[in-house]
């Protein structure tokens, strides 16, 4: 294999992790704004279809 292969694959792997965590942060932020709003909606008593 080339000198600089391994590398390359752990700036490949550092990025993936980078792009996972954003990934499960924007998720994890989304869950929750969308429990936040199921909450508010059965406390108004209103369905919880979010007029998004």
């Amino acid at each position: 294999s080339a000198p600089g292969h391994g590398r390359g694959v752990g700036i490949r792997k550092k990025i993936e992790h980078e792009v996972v965590m954003k990934a499960s942060t924007s998720m994890a932020k989304k869950l929750t704004v969308v429990k936040a709003s199921e909450k508010g909606a059965k406390k108004k008593g209103q369905s919880s279809k979010s007029p998004l």
